[in-house]
Order: structure tokens, then sequence, then C-alpha cells
């Protein structure tokens, strides 16, 4: 917790940006430090356009929260954001979510409920991550994807498949050396 500047139960680390601007924004209004700029607590803590709404939210270090534009940026209860996370402006993340060190989520995304976002995955703006869905480490998706499924790569697809392309390419050296061998063959039986 951060010198009252949020309700109990609320936890904000060191140089964690609420409420920013984000790169959208005409005018520049950023909160460099919470600690230090208490002043502004009450445009952090409920601020317009932009809030930790609800209880059991926790920002790591070095965070960023864009503050929205058209529409409110949302954490809902009991999300927990790692360090280096960039939330970006109008995006709406639902309840009980886990998101892990420098993920980057564009503006307007709705990221729904139970949803875990591994370490540097990257969503790009207007899309939907569904209810329970689990990005893989380092993946980023390209549309948005159904709750209740795991997805990896980049662009990501599901799981299972991903897991067998990985599997498949690794064998692409041995069946280009089996085919070159059959067709050598066929060659001199030509000539």
């Amino acid at each position: 917790d951060v010198g009252g500047l949020f309700e109990p139960r609320r936890q904000v680390f060191k140089n964690a940006l609420v409420s920013h601007l984000g790169i959208a924004a005409l005018e520049i209004d950023q909160v460099r430090n919470v600690a230090r700029e208490q002043h502004r607590a009450q445009r952090i803590g409920i601020a317009r356009r932009g809030q930790v709404d609800d209880l059991d939210v926790e920002i790591g270090a070095l965070c960023t929260i864009d503050r929205g534009l058209s529409a409110d940026t949302r954490i809902g209860q009991g999300t927990k954001l790692d360090n280096h996370v960039q939330v970006g402006h109008d995006t709406l993340i639902g309840k009980h979510c886990l998101i892990c060190a420098h993920v980057a989520i564009a503006g307007a995304v709705v990221v729904e409920d139970g949803v875990t976002l591994w370490g540097q995955v990257g969503i790009p703006s207007k899309l939907t991550v569904g209810k329970g869905a689990v990005i893989m480490g380092q993946s980023g998706i390209m549309s948005s994807v159904e709750g209740g499924k795991s997805y990896l790569g980049s662009p990501a697809s599901e799981l299972k498949t991903k897991l067998r392309e990985i599997a498949l390419t690794s064998r692409l050296p041995e069946l280009f050396r089996s085919i070159a061998e059959r067709s050598v063959p066929e060659k001199k039986q030509k000539d």
C-alpha cells in the first residue's frame, strides 16, 4: 500500500503509473511517482476514465495503466499485475486475472475473468481474451481468443496445435533428406 493513496487491499508498488494518459492522448499529463505525488491521490485512486476498481488488486512496480479516452480503463477484483505491465487506454480487465511481467495490452482490449497472461505476451487493440483463457509466455494473439483454452506462439494458436507444429518443425531436416534421397534414384532411371 502506498501512503494511503488507495483503500486497504489495493497495492501499488514503486514507480507504477496509474491513470497515465498513454500515447493516444494529445496532452501530456503523467503521474511519475505515486508515492511522491500524494496531492494527485484523488485523481489516481479513482481517476476519471481510469481506475483500480475493486479490492484485492495488486499492481507491480513499473506498471503503466493508461487513462481511458472514450471509456473507462478498469481492473477487476482479485487481479494481480506483475512488474513492468502496460495496460492501454479503455481496456477492461476482469476479476481474478494473473498478468505476468512484460505483458503489453493495447487500448480497448477486453480481458475477461480468470485469464492468465504469462510473461511477454502481446495483445493488440480491440481484441477480447475469453474467460479462463491462458496465453503462454512470449505469445502474441492476432485476433480474439475463446475462453477456457490455452494458446502459444506468435501468431498464437491453440497450445496443442502449436506444440504439434513445433515437434514437426524439428523433423523438417530429416524429411527433406528423405525426399532428396528418394528423388535421386528416379533421375537415374530416367537417364
